[in-house]
């Protein structure tokens, strides 16, 4: 059983591990440790097995009436069941609550895993950014999804 929650500094060395397994360029600590630190205009959602080892978390940050999920990891061992669903499910329940009227984020144009799981949780693409990714000059394709209905992400 999969448990998503709000992040604690006490994760750090877990979202770590995620990222580091995850990313060929993977965030610093601090930039991790950022949206920790931040609960004004950032937060971080922590997936964990019944363990409770860290497994995948979502990275959010919010202003006004927008937010974009800025990164999204699953430990590769663990992805395609429903964990990072579950983590869009909880950002998507955190901006409702908090009025937020909009969802974007941005993905690499040939991860097609992502942009499938985006295209299921109600996301739509609003746009393009060449040579994006700095790593691999790889585009990324812009989506957003309006939060006006809960359930439409949970299909």
């Amino acid at each position: 059983m999969i448990h998503v929650r709000t992040s604690e500094s006490s994760d750090l060395s877990g979202l770590m591990r995620v990222e580091h397994e995850s990313f060929s360029t993977p965030w610093s600590e601090e930039s991790v440790l950022s949206f920790l630190d931040d609960g004004e205009h950032r937060i971080c959602f922590t997936a964990e097995d019944e363990r409770e080892i860290v497994i995948g978390y979502l990275a959010l940050q919010f202003v006004g009436d927008e937010a974009e999920i800025c990164n999204i990891a699953v430990k590769p061992a663990f992805r395609g069941r429903g964990i990072g669903g579950q983590l869009i499910d909880r950002a998507v329940e955190f901006c409702a609550g908090r009025s937020i009227g909009v969802l974007h984020l941005e993905v690499r144009v040939h991860n097609a895993p992502a942009v499938s799981l985006y295209e299921k949780k109600g996301f739509r693409r609003v746009g393009l950014r060449r040579g994006y990714y700095e790593d691999s000059g790889e585009d990324a394709l812009l989506f957003a999804r309006p939060i006006d209905d809960i359930e439409a992400s949970r299909k």
